[in-house]
């Protein structure tokens, strides 16, 4: 393999462009757009997720169906909870479909899904507290009426 630059031709150029002995440019490259470097288009930032006309997906609710699922839960073991617990169930499911049907391109069914939630764990809780309530006033009654029967006739 052969030189090709001639030490003994002080006048030869570098194939690289550079002249010998000179002192090389250490200084950094002035930056280029991708687009003019190399003839493409420049690569596009990353999309946003849910990059919707619409702006974010309604918030899924999720929440307030759990609350009343777990005192459904709770009122179904001490007596009747069977109706909020459905209800948190209901609404359980109802606040997943948010964001797949947001997904899915369809924003009306994701703002009423979320309202949906909404509903069925609100009135969840109200039914827990109803429920609640019966249940003191029905045991306050039991005690009295335990209490005033156990009157004896010695």
């Amino acid at each position: 393999m052969t030189n090709p630059i001639d030490p003994t031709n002080p006048g030869q150029q570098d194939p690289t462009g550079a002249t010998p002995g000179a002192v090389p440019d250490y200084t950094a490259p002035t930056a280029q757009p991708y687009a003019q470097q190399y003839g493409q288009p420049a690569p596009q930032p990353y999309a946003q997720p849910y990059a919707s006309p619409y702006g974010p997906p309604p918030n899924s609710n999720l929440v307030m169906p759990i609350i009343s699922a777990v005192l459904g839960f709770v009122a179904l073991s001490a007596c009747c909870g069977v109706i909020p617990l459905v209800l948190g169930i209901l609404g359980i499911v109802k606040s997943n479909e948010v964001t797949s049907k947001w997904a899915m391109g369809d924003h009306a069914g994701a703002v009423a899904s979320s309202e949906d939630a909404r509903k069925f764990g609100l009135w969840g809780i109200i039914s827990v507290v109803v429920m609640a309530v019966i249940a003191v006033i029905a045991w306050i009654i039991i005690m009295v009426v335990a209490a005033n029967s156990g009157t004896s006739s010695y």
